[in-house]
């Protein structure tokens, strides 16, 4: 599994998803969540303008510790955020990140 994680709040990976694999989604926000009503990653498939979300598991709610076990079906540039709706309607976001999933056995290209 591929992990994305930061203490910052975006997003880093060591090495391009694969198509078809599962990849772990995961971000230390650091802010406490505890009882947010909502807690997402929303995506952007490549070639799409519809935003879709998986509700994301939360690890730790003190420090804002969450992830998502996630299956990229579909190769090329995919956008991804996360998105919290804290309980008093306070919303915690970042701006989309940008990543390429490539296609198994595909090279990629520099």
């Amino acid at each position: 599994m591929i992990q994305f994680f930061t203490p910052a709040g975006d997003f880093v990976y060591d090495a391009l998803p694969v198509q078809n694999t599962t990849v772990r989604l995961s971000v230390i926000i650091g802010v406490d969540i505890t009882g947010a009503s909502s807690v997402r990653f929303g995506y952007r498939k490549p070639g799409s303008s519809a935003i879709a979300y998986w509700t994301a598991n939360v690890d730790d709610a003190l420090t804002g510790a969450i992830h998502y076990d996630a299956v990229h079906d579909t190769p090329g540039t995919w956008s991804l955020w996360y998105k919290v709706v804290q309980s008093d309607g306070k919303i915690i976001a970042i701006p989309a990140q940008s990543y390429a999933v490539v296609a198994e056995g595909q090279a990629v290209s520099p």
